[in-house]
Parts: C-alpha cells; sequence; structure tokens
C-alpha cells in the first residue's frame, strides 16, 4: 500500500505568508485599510465642494484621521435626505454634518468634529427679530428638506408653530437665500458659518441680517452608516482621532484654513 505524501510550502511561500502574519500583528489597520465613501449636500465650510482646494474642515478631519490608518476617504455631494437614504442602504458609509436629530439609528462617534449655532436670517430692511414662540407669527421661514435645526427649531416646525417652506437639492441654503432676496420667504433659517460662507461667496453680505435664534448650539457629527459591520471601529477611530488631532495642533491648523475656532 502507498503512502501519499503532503508536499511541504514552498520557501517563497513560506515566506510570504510569514509576511502577511507579521504585517497583520503589527499595522492591523493598514492590512485592513478600506474606501470610506462620506456623503452629503453642500454645507460650507463644514463641507463644500469635493474636489475644491478646501473641500470642508469636516473632511479635512476625516481624511487627517482615517488616512493615518491607511484607508482612503471618498466624499461624493448628494441631497441631504438622498444621502442618509444611501447610508441607510448601505451605498455609503456615512453622511456629512449630521445633528443628532438628523439620522436617527446612525452610529455616532463620542466627539463632534464641528459645532453649529443656528439662528433665523432676514432681509437688512426687516425689522423682525426672535424672542419666543409668539414673535414668529405668520412669516414663512425657508428651510432645507431633511435637516435638523436643534430641538427647540425642529418642535416648532413639528407643532406647526413655525410655517416653513422647504427646498432640496445640493444646495438648499443658496436656493433659500434667493428666495429670501425675492420675498418668497421672510426668513432663512440656517447655520451661523454656513451661511457667512455662502453670503461672502455671493457677494451679498450686506443684504442680510441676523434676527436671532431659541438655540445656543448644536454638535456636529461625521455619523456612520447603521447597518455596516465596521461602523462602531470608524466612529471609536474617529472620536479618538479628534482627541489626538486637538492635543497635536493639527485641528487648529484644519481649522484656521476655513477661518473656524475650536469650540471647546
Amino acid at each position: 500500500m502507498s503512502t501519499s505524501r503532503i508536499p511541504h510550502p514552498s520557501p517563497a511561500l513560506l515566506a510570504i505568508v510569514l509576511l502577511a502574519w507579521a504585517l497583520t500583528a503589527v499595522f492591523p489597520n493598514r492590512v485592513l485599510a478600506e474606501r470610506l465613501i462620506l456623503a452629503a449636500d453642500a454645507w460650507c465650510p463644514f463641507n463644500c465642494a469635493p474636489e475644491a482646494d478646501l473641500p470642508g474642515f469636516m473632511i479635512d478631519i476625516a481624511r487627517a484621521v482615517f488616512e493615518e490608518s491607511g484607508h482612503t476617504v471618498e466624499y461624493v455631494v448628494m441631497p441631504w435626505k438622498r444621502a442618509v437614504d444611501e447610508a441607510r442602504n448601505g451605498g455609503v458609509d456615512g453622511v456629512v454634518g449630521a445633528l443628532r436629530d438628523d439620522a436617527p439609528g446612525f452610529i455616532f462617534p463620542d466627539n463632534e468634529s464641528g459645532m453649529a449655532r443656528i439662528g433665523f436670517y432676514t432681509l437688512k430692511d426687516s425689522d423682525w427679530t426672535y424672542s419666543d414662540r409668539d414673535s414668529v407669527g405668520t412669516r414663512v421661514f425657508g428651510t432645507a428638506r431633511g435637516y435638523s435645526y436643534g430641538r427647540e427649531i425642529d418642535a416648532m416646525i413639528a407643532e406647526k408653530v413655525l410655517k416653513v417652506d422647504e427646498v432640496g437639492g445640493i444646495s438648499p441654503l443658496v436656493y433659500n437665500l434667493c428666495k429670501l432676496r425675492e420675498g418668497r420667504i421672510d426668513a432663512v433659517v440656517a447655520e451661523r458659518s454656513a451661511l457667512e460662507s455662502e453670503t461672502l461667496r455671493l457677494n451679498i453680505t450686506d443684504e442680510i441680517r441676523y434676527a436671532g435664534s431659541p438655540e445656543e448650539g448644536e454638535p456636529v457629527y461625521i455619523a456612520f452608516a447603521p447597518g455596516k459591520p465596521r461602523s462602531g471601529e470608524y466612529a471609536r477611530m474617529l472620536s479618538r482621532g479628534m482627541d489626538a488631532l486637538r492635543k497635536s495642533g493639527r485641528l487648529e491648523a484644519i481649522l484656521k484654513r476655513y477661518g473656524v475656532r475650536d469650540w471647546k
């Protein structure tokens, strides 16, 4: 009776296997490197045009954190509601510029990557200023479809205290500013830095005034898709990365490029 022999691996194959094992042990994140796709509508300076030299400070933060571990970050622009739906369906890995109520069920880092200061804005010649719910009256406010504007404003919208005219698309704030200038709405609900960025770009800064807000500030996040197996890991990585960027001074350098100050 003949006995079959199990062939020994060649020295070259054995070397490759040992090298792969060693790399996995020493650089686990790099061996498991992935391409992360993040999506949102344009909300500069948080996230701007993907091809721009300044794509947004939250995009720069994501790349600084994830590329350190060998991952690549791809940023795509689409309407906000579609971005959230794409993440829920597994088409993208996360959304950029989310308040907690923007993306229920998503995986959020412990540390935010920005701070939103949301308020009401009118034309310069308006004398209306928000003081409380009773001051809203019958005015029409421009909002973006699918956005959360913080607990108090969201509640006023849900309870129909605030009469809103929603727009969608990839640049809803620009559309609302156009409607405000045309007299089709009385005020715009917007984040301060985003509004300042757009009015400066459109050269209409002198036409717009701040009219108050019930909100003090809302943390803004990169939120990860609820159905993806590594979303929790990415959220923890980003949260730790924010601490490291802040401690090293790199966060300050990133924010400085956009004229933004650290909120902590």
